[in-house]
This record gives C-alpha cells, structure tokens and sequence, in this order.
C-alpha cells in the first residue's frame, strides 16, 4: 500500500491551523476549583484531602492465567487506597497529587503477588481565556495492557502530558497537547515463553491539536489531528511515525447520556524498509445512556490496532464491542449485565499476512449494594471463554468474588 506522506512541517503547520493552542482538553481551572472545595473530605491547612478504599477482584479465579494451557484456580484480592491531596494557591494555581497504592494477593500463587503503586501530579493554572493543564504519572503495577494478555505482568509506566486551550469551553476553543510515555515490562519471561522487555518496551510521543464546538450545555464535539512516533527499545522493526485524524463527542459528567466516543483513521509509517506502511480506522467509546429512572443501557466499543507480545515481527487488529445494563430495584440495590465481544487479528509487519485469529465472549453479572452516598459494595460474576487458531492461545476462565465501587 502506498500512501503519500506529510513531513513534520506539514503537521506542526496543520496543527497549529485546527489549534493555535488547541484537548484532550486542558483542564477548566475553575470548574476543577469548584470540584475540589465540594467533593474533598477535609482540609488541614491550605491542603484538600480526599481519601477512598479500593478493594477488588477479592474472590475465586478459575484460572488466573486465562490460558487453557496453564491452567491454575486460585483466590485473589486486590486491597489499598487512593488519597488525593490538592492545594488551591492565590486562585491561580492547583497543585493536584494522587497516591494509589495497593497489594496484589494470591492465596497460593505466592510469586504473583505485587505491591502496587501508581502516582499522578497535575498542575493547572489559566492566563485570561488560556487554561493550561501538565500531568505527570508513574507507577509499579501488573496489569493486562492489551486485550492479548491473559496473565497479568509487571509495567514501570513514566509520563509528561501539557494541554493548553485556548477559548472558553462553553463556546467555540482550540487546544494543542503533547504527550511522552516511557513504558517498561518488568517480566522478562512472560509464561515462561516471552521476553516482553525485549519486544514491548518502548517510548512514545504524541502532538496534537483540535477543534473543540459546544452542541449542547456541557456536550462538546471535538475534531482532533495526531501525529506520533514510537521508538521500541530493543525491536526496531516496529519503530515509526504516524498521523492520526478522529472525531470525538464527550458528554457531561450529568445527564441522560454520560460518557464519550470517537472515531477516525490511522497511518503509520515505519522507519524499517522491510515493514509495511498502513492506514486502518480507529475508535473507542464508552457510554451510559438512562432510558428510564431506573434502568441504564451501557455501550461500548473498540477499533485499534496493537504490537503483539506472541511475536516480535507481528501486530494484531483489534475490534470490540459490549452492550449491557444496570437496573435500579430500589435506591440501596442495582443489578446489572454486560456481554463482550473481542476479536484479534495477528498480521505480519513486513507485508500484512494474517498469521493467527483470537475471538473471545465474556459476560458479566452485578449485584451492588449502597453503603454510603455513591459508595457501594458488589458481587460480580464473570465468564470468559475463546478460542484461537493457535491452540496456545485457547482462553477459558470463571471468576466470582466482591468489589467497593464509589459511582453507585
């Protein structure tokens, strides 16, 4: 496939065209100040502070590698905190530092047990109708980064991100962003077959701009360009630079309609004259819709594609979509269902040939209680089952167990 290429003077001049100072939005400094005052816990000094539990997936796995060929029951829990400690500074500056730390328990899986920890500061400050927003996050913690992963892996995660917009956000404004993330796998042998050191790590960067249009109070439609760059440590096959147009509509936090989604498309083009150059359509969206007091219907979806662990000189197409609901039986009781569907396509990188297929289905069963407010405690039930032309890969497990929700 032969796709006419733009050099990076041509995006920084087309970014800066869609956004002068164009979000992911930069945070509205005044909206975050409001937040902080109403929903933070106490404030010792000129520090908000604003603490939650966090307990889930304390319960029985079937298999907590997911893969049939591993196959290992065990009883799990992950238990720890999240504390939020904010700082209002001359109604100009909000420092914003959250803290997650938590402990990974196997009961007899000993080896897979983890301390994890993951760490954000923000700062946020306006000049007239200008907004500007950094980030910075880090952290230790295991994790399935991909839809490919069954078994859970180790991830030292480091990144920057700046936003600035420009406008008020109740009305026509631009926001550019740049975004840089380090991502680093702690296990080098991944069930024992993977070295996903050598083929995942890799450093990221992202700049972008949109166009951001208020269509309703509080819904935005933002029209977004992307270009990027990865940079894979030990695998330079896969090493490239892209571009990225989507659409997006985000929904406010209150409403019949709560969430986001987008769409758009994706090339990339490798630096290796022995990889293929593409372009593939991308999304995702994650919505709740209220169809009644009582009863929520959830929807999502996923289009993407992802560098595959399985093999250093493959990537894998990945296509998802989930529908459920959440009903209300009384004002301290909700149930709930999701069903999913996930289908991965392993291609080759030096000329597209489908090499493997993965498709799997889950369904999910809720129960939660109100404890407090928006505190709830649940009981879940999952089943998870697939299959793959790989029988390596052949996915099967059940889960039941409880978790503390804080969006009751």
């Amino acid at each position: 496939m032969q796709i006419k290429s733009f050099n990076f003077v041509n995006i920084l001049i087309l970014s800066t065209v869609l956004g002068l100072f164009s979000p992911f939005f930069a945070k509205d400094f005044f909206k975050v100040k409001e937040s902080i005052e109403e929903s933070s816990w106490r404030k010792i000094g000129f520090i908000y502070i604003k603490p939650s539990l966090m307990i889930r997936d304390v319960g029985y796995s079937s298999n907590i590698y997911s893969y049939e060929k591993s196959k290992n029951p065990d009883w799990t829990a992950d238990l720890g905190a999240s504390f939020i400690f904010s700082s209002i500074l001359g109604n100009r500056f909000i420092i914003r530092v959250t803290d997650t730390p938590y402990y990974s328990f196997y009961l007899h899986n000993k080896k897979q047990e983890n301390f994890n920890n993951r760490l954000k500061a923000d700062l946020i400050t306006y000049f007239g109708n200008i907004n500007i927003h950094y980030s910075y996050s880090g952290g230790r913690f295991k994790t399935r980064p991909t839809s490919e992963f069954g078994a859970k892996t180790v991830i030292r995660n480091l990144s920057h991100n700046i936003s600035l917009d420009l406008g008020r956000q109740n009305s026509l404004f631009f926001t550019i962003y740049l975004k840089n993330n380090r991502i680093l796998f702690e296990d080098i042998n991944y069930l024992d077959d993977y070295d996903l050191s050598g083929t995942m790590d890799r450093i990221a960067n992202t700049i972008g701009g949109a166009v951001n249009i208020p269509i309703f109070t509080r819904t935005h439609i933002s029209f977004h360009f992307d270009y990027f760059d990865n940079n894979f440590l030990n695998n330079s096959l896969r090493n490239g630079f892209g571009r990225k147009a989507y659409t997006q509509i985000e929904f406010p936090e209150i409403g019949i309609i709560k969430g986001r989604f987008s769409i758009g498309m994706k090339y990339f083009n490798p630096s290796e004259k022995d990889a293929e150059e593409y372009l593939k359509p991308v999304g995702s969206g994650n919505v709740s819709i209220r169809l009644f007091r009582k009863l929520n219907l959830l929807l999502g979806y996923t289009i993407d594609n992802h560098y595959s662990f399985s093999q250093s000189d493959a990537y894998f197409d990945t296509r998802s979509f989930s529908i459920g609901t959440n009903f209300y039986l009384t004002r301290f009781l909700r149930i709930g269902y999701r069903f999913s569907n996930i289908n991965n396509k392993y291609r080759l990188i030096s000329d597209e040939s489908l090499v493997r297929s993965d498709s799997w289905v889950s369904s999910d069963a809720t129960v939660v209680f109100r404890i407090k407010r928006n505190l709830g405690f649940g009981i879940k039930y999952t089943n998870f089952s697939g299959r793959s032309t790989n029988l390596d890969f052949v996915r099967n497990y059940s889960f039941i167990g409880g978790y503390i929700t804080h969006e009751f």
